[in-house]
């Protein structure tokens, strides 16, 4: 593994502890003939990873393993700055280090025929299939709604999302959306709750100041 990034090479005996874990729990998939009731008369699900599943990890190396762990940006995936395409670069970078996830800004989403490509070619040169995010928390944080070649419009702060019905509606907006462009994975919504009296950084990409508050919106959304 001498042609790993310094970075992964320091904190390797961590992650491999890390991975030791990981191997001693099994991915599942749910197996709905393995019911049964227990003595307080709730149903327990016994489930078991799938053939493919343990091949796919059976197959893995280590070095495979560690970098299924990270969860990176695609300009620390190639080395590269404001990446918004996907070619032998992206796929050299893949071949190498098939991270778990990506995530992508404003600045590599440039309109959604752009986009789709990007994804979609990023994705195809996975060996293990990745998570793609974006960043689109309403408020100051967005990934594509400030776009106006995206189609979605601009999402509402947070704060100002007053009950369950606006709340679904938007997160719905929102998945369709990312989905649509080739997303998996969005980092939303933001649970953290606001202090007053403090400079708060997350800002109108919270739900507000009461923790009961944001908590039911959090699942509303």
């Amino acid at each position: 593994m001498k042609h790993l990034p310094k970075y992964i090479v320091v904190g390797i005996l961590v992650l491999v502890c890390v991975v030791y874990l990981f191997s001693r729990c099994t991915l599942f998939v749910p197996d709905e003939t393995g019911k049964e009731k227990t003595d307080g008369g709730k149903t327990e699900v016994k489930v078991e990873a799938s053939d493919k599943v343990k091949k796919i990890l059976a197959d893995m190396t280590l070095e495979e393993k560690l970098y299924q762990m990270f969860y990176v940006t695609p300009e620390q995936l190639t080395g590269t700055e404001d990446v918004i395409l996907a070619g032998e670069t992206t796929k050299k970078a893949v071949d190498e280090k098939n991270v778990g996830g990506i995530s992508y800004f404003e600045r590599n989403l440039q309109d959604r025929t752009q986009a789709k490509e990007l994804l979609k070619n990023t994705q195809s040169f996975a060996k293990i299939p990745m998570f793609l995010g974006a960043t689109e928390e309403g408020g100051r944080m967005f990934a594509i709604s400030r776009n106006p070649q995206m189609d979605l419009g601009e999402i509402e702060p947070m704060g100002q999302v007053s009950d369950a019905d606006s709340a679904y509606a938007i997160g719905e907006k929102i998945s369709e959306a990312l989905k649509e462009l080739g997303f998996n994975m969005n980092f939303s919504p933001v649970s953290d709750v606001l202090e007053e009296g403090k400079a708060n950084m997350i800002g109108d990409r919270s739900f507000g100041y009461d923790s009961d508050e944001v908590s039911r919106k959090v699942e509303w959304i």
